[in-house]
């Protein structure tokens, strides 16, 4: 080979390791934040299970499926009931659609990639393989630097090489008629671990790394994220975007320039994006970032807001595109479409003698009609009125639905108990559960809600603006700090997703206020905001470490322990959980107060570790939950990595 081709490889070769890096930088940040994705994503994936566990998830596999086969309308439903009736499917022009296509395109592109590969690996072992890969990855992050570095890694493949030899022996053919169910549980655990990334580098904005990346790992295996992260819906999905713009608005008192123009956009282009997710959840979110980034941000110009409006528009174009492939519609989502519940169906499969298509199209017009000034004049009134029509409705219900959550409070205050105190058996929700009660309530399924609280009244009071007005100055909130502006749209969303949400809670199978889990990564930064919580974190931060460890590995075991013994049924093992979570929300939060009012106490030696002792235990208490409820109280479906299917048996046996 010449000198000339030797060189045009180098350069290539030099291009691919630079991209490669670059890639890696955007997403993960860092070596610590690669660790944190693997470890995140080795953990939840320990107790996914390839099947569907609730029936809302019926339509996005069969919208998955239809994708994958080249069309938007379920012609063939594989998941549901009799002729593909499922909760969220929707009827339009005599054809049946998906919903939350946000969810349902990225799912659909990993199951294009599976079929494929499906035809020449066997998809249960390729899935094993990338597990004991992920694996090898954390522990040379890991092991990165450390005395007999070697040594550590050449053990750590051997183990994961015997590990994943073991899981095959176990491991039974995947039936391709599931691949959209998996490629749906592919694309959370995904964004799963890129929630614990994000977190991650939010917290290593303030925090030392190592403290940064254990805290982002904890968003996910300390709160009931980790518990949606195998259940495709769309919870997880909206928790990222809110990540995204959490570490955006942190950012950007420290980035000028174009740079910083663009990173302002970030938010606003996340918006739209989950605008596809799910219309009312963007909306929300659209909200609370214009409040946020009006309010507490620099001042606007005209550059600007062109820059941020043009982001915006561009990055509603999937949803509009989708809403007129669907609806004809381009502001009319499938959510305000008509449920389908057996209507007629027009004919929807090529006609055998002439090759047409029949009947299910969604467009307007005739092939025949002239395309004139007036016809486009007549199709842009119809597609103002049309979103003018679809914008009013949104509005009237987003009031319907808060008008009932105030009534909600006034009337019903025992409801707002429920959803965010103790939950137990609640009757309107139990009877749609199998007459048992197996949901938790917000400081039931997440612990930490309590100092959470603390810590927002702390931040308020010693907040930058307030500091103004006690010194004379007046209230200004422009050009706030990063943290001001975290725990702004951590109180603004919040404040949006209970309004318009509290009005159906408690609700069956919301498990752990599943509508409000997009809410908890932030729950966790405002905890941080209690110096007596943050100090004893950074100065115990071993441990805080030893104590979780001890929760998880001995407390786990005896919590199963007494499970096996006891038999209860899912209600009653749940809610058994709910009480020991209580204890601890209880203990904790107790402790924070008393250090919070006697801050001297705190620099006593047992202060500090019975603070450590007792912040470790209460993660430690969900993390329990997670791992239990997917290996005991909730069997369904073929474990991905087998061998936590014989763990699992195990167990209830």
């Amino acid at each position: 080979m010449t000198r000339t081709g030797d060189g045009r490889i180098e350069r290539f070769r030099r291009r691919v390791r630079h991209s490669a890096t670059a890639l890696r930088r955007v997403l993960f940040g860092d070596g610590l934040g690669v660790l944190v994705f693997a470890v995140t994503v080795l953990f939840v994936a320990s107790f996914w299970r390839m099947d569907l566990a609730i029936n809302d998830n019926q339509t996005l596999a069969n919208g998955v499926r239809a994708l994958t086969n080249g069309h938007l309308r379920i012609l063939d439903p594989h998941f549901g009931g009799n002729n593909g009736i499922a909760p969220g499917t929707k009827y339009h022009d005599g054809a049946r659609y998906a919903r939350e296509y946000g969810l349902v395109v990225p799912a659909a592109i990993i199951s294009v990639l599976l079929h494929s590969l499906a035809h020449v690996l066997s998809l249960s072992v390729l899935l094993v393989g990338a597990w004991c890969l992920l694996g090898v990855v954390a522990i040379d992050e890991l092991t990165d630097g450390r005395r007999y570095e070697d040594e550590l890694r050449l053990g750590a493949r051997l183990g994961m090489g015997v590990l994943f030899v073991g899981n095959v022996l176990l491991a039974a053919p995947i039936d391709p008629v599931t691949i959209p169910v998996v490629s749906l549980q592919l694309w959370t655990l995904l964004c799963t671990g890129f929630v614990a990334t994000l977190a991650y580098r939010l917290f290593e904005l303030e925090l030392p790394r190592r403290v940064a990346a254990a805290v982002g790992v904890g968003v996910v295996v300390a709160t009931p994220v980790g518990f949606w992260a195998t259940v495709p819906k769309r919870h997880v999905v909206v928790a990222l975007a809110v990540l995204v713009a959490a570490y955006a608005f942190a950012r950007q008192p420290s980035v000028r320039g174009a740079r910083g123009r663009l990173l302002r956009t970030v938010p606003y282009a996340t918006a739209g994006l989950l605008a596809w997710v799910h219309p009312g959840d963007g909306a929300i979110f659209f909200v609370a970032v214009c409040v946020v980034d009006v309010v507490f941000g620099t001042a606007y110009d005209r550059a600007q807001v062109t820059l941020a409006s043009g982001v915006f528009v561009l990055s509603l174009l999937p949803f509009f595109v989708t809403n007129l492939l669907v609806s004809g519609n381009p502001v009319r989502p499938p959510q305000f479409l008509p449920q389908y519940d057996g209507q007629p169906l027009g004919r929807a499969v090529p006609d055998e003698t002439t090759g047409e298509t029949g009947g299910g199209g969604s467009g307007t017009g005739t092939p025949s009609e002239t395309f004139v000034p007036g016809v486009l004049a007549r199709i842009v009134v119809e597609a103002a009125v049309a979103a003018l029509t679809t914008a009013g409705g949104f509005l009237r219900r987003a009031v319907r639905y808060a008008e009932g959550t105030f009534y909600v409070f006034v009337d019903s205050p025992q409801r707002v108990f429920q959803t965010f105190v103790r939950s137990g058996y609640v009757e309107r929700a139990a009877v749609r559960g199998a007459s048992f009660s197996y949901n938790l309530a917000y400081l039931e399924s997440m612990p930490l809600l309590g100092p959470a609280v603390l810590g927002t009244i702390h931040a308020v009071r010693h907040a930058e603006p307030l500091r103004r007005v006690a010194n004379g100055g007046s209230l200004v909130f422009r050009d706030a700090d990063a943290s001001t502006r975290v725990l702004a749209l951590a109180g603004v969303y919040f404040s949006l997703m209970v309004l318009f949400y509290q009005e159906r809670l408690p609700l069956h199978s919301t498990l752990t206020v599943r509508f409000l889990v997009p809410t908890m990564p932030l729950a966790v930064y405002a905890a941080l905001r209690l110096p007596a919580l943050r100090n004893v974190l950074l100065e115990r931060f071993r441990t805080v470490g030893m104590a979780y460890a001890v929760t998880v590995l001995v407390g786990g075991e005896l919590f199963a322990g007494v499970l096996v013994l006891l038999s209860p049924t899912v209600g009653e093992a749940v809610q058994l959980h709910a009480l020991v979570a209580l204890a601890m929300a209880g203990t904790l939060s107790a402790w924070c107060i008393v250090v919070s009012l006697d801050g001297r106490w705190l620099s006593t030696r047992n202060a500090g570790r019975v603070g450590a002792v007792l912040l470790g235990t209460t993660a430690g208490t969900t993390t329990v939950f997670l791992l239990l409820a997917g290996w005991m109280h909730f069997p369904y479906g073929e474990y991905a990595i087998p061998i936590f299917d014989a763990l699992s048996e195990l167990l209830r046996s």
